[in-house]
């Protein structure tokens, strides 16, 4: 419609009309948005899963009906579970374990499936505000299982240890020298018990007192408070300056979800065409490894381009 009508926009008429398209357009996409979460949230109500499950299960089709299946690479997870409940063993005698039987995992994702209360039957999701759904899905380990993997995990040592930022100089590295540009590191002078910041770039001599940075840093942020009645206003405005900024990424993100959808078709109908004999199980194969390997690149690179505000 937009793109179809010849709009003027160096006039006044041309610029309110164009302005007004924007505005039923900013419209439309909203109630879409609406819809699609309405549904989403609905979904996981009944205990459906509407997005891609996590590793370790399969989606299938089995009379038409979609189902979410533990595949191999499942049962193996579910040893480590075990590993963890019943041996209370760490997280890389799992990871040496899983790695010699054929799986291998980092750290972060083992993590991840420790807390996942998805392997025992459990939905969590943001649209659920809080509540925990059964699902439809097969459960991998029992809800017992997972409590007790869960409860060795917390008091299993991981090896690594917090390193809390030192609070009397908390402006290293995002202060910056004013001869030459370079992040201004923190230190204590120990005979005097008073800390300083100095430039870290070799040859500079700058160098400052905390205390006098603090004081100074405080005064430059007094400029911008904001009165509490204007908060709401303003935050509407970021976030509205947000979006503005990121309007190309914003229709790349609606272009690539729209390639997942259209690869997950695409594997629907591969997997009916090889049940209906159609094709054979070589075909089958070959475009079904294929196109997971499409969808987990589009997913990849749609989860590394969300927008947060």
């Amino acid at each position: 419609f937009a793109v179809t009508q010849p709009t003027d926009t160096t006039t006044a008429s041309g610029s309110l009309q164009q302005n007004i398209q924007f505005i039923f357009s900013e419209y439309d996409n909203q109630l879409r948005r609406e819809k699609t979460i309405a549904g989403v949230k609905e979904k996981l109500l009944m205990g459906e899963w509407v997005t891609k499950a996590p590793i370790g299960y399969d989606h299938i089709k089995i009379n038409g009906e979609r189902k979410i299946v533990v595949n191999a690479k499942g049962k193996l997870i579910k040893k480590a579970f075990e590993w963890k409940a019943n041996e209370g063993l760490s997280n890389t005698q799992i990871l040496d374990r899983l790695s010699a039987i054929g799986l291998k995992l980092t750290k972060q994702l083992l993590q991840k499936i420790f807390i996942n209360p998805f392997y025992c039957g459990k939905l969590v999701h943001n649209m659920l505000d809080g509540e925990v759904v059964q699902g439809k899905h097969e459960q991998m380990i029992s809800e017992e299982v997972f409590l007790r993997a869960n409860e060795v995990q917390s008091h299993v040592p991981q090896g690594w240890k917090h390193q809390l930022e030192n609070n009397f100089i908390p402006l290293k590295k995002f202060a910056k020298c004013d001869n030459c540009g370079g992040p201004m590191r923190g230190y204590l002078a120990r005979q005097k018990n008073i800390h300083y910041y100095k430039c870290n770039q070799h040859g500079c001599c700058n160098n400052i007192s905390a205390k006098y940075l603090h004081k100074t840093f405080k005064e430059l942020l007094s400029a911008y408070l904001i009165e509490k009645k204007y908060a709401d206003l303003v935050k509407h405005q970021i976030t509205e300056t947000i979006k503005e900024i990121n309007e190309t990424n914003v229709g790349n993100l609606d272009l690539m979800r729209a390639q997942l959808k259209d690869v997950e078709k695409k594997l629907d109908r591969l997997e009916e065409r090889f049940i209906l004999e159609e094709i054979n199980k070589e075909l089958y194969d070959k475009y079904t490894q294929k196109l997971k390997e499409e969808r987990s690149n589009i997913s990849q690179e749609l989860e590394a381009s969300q927008i947060k505000v």
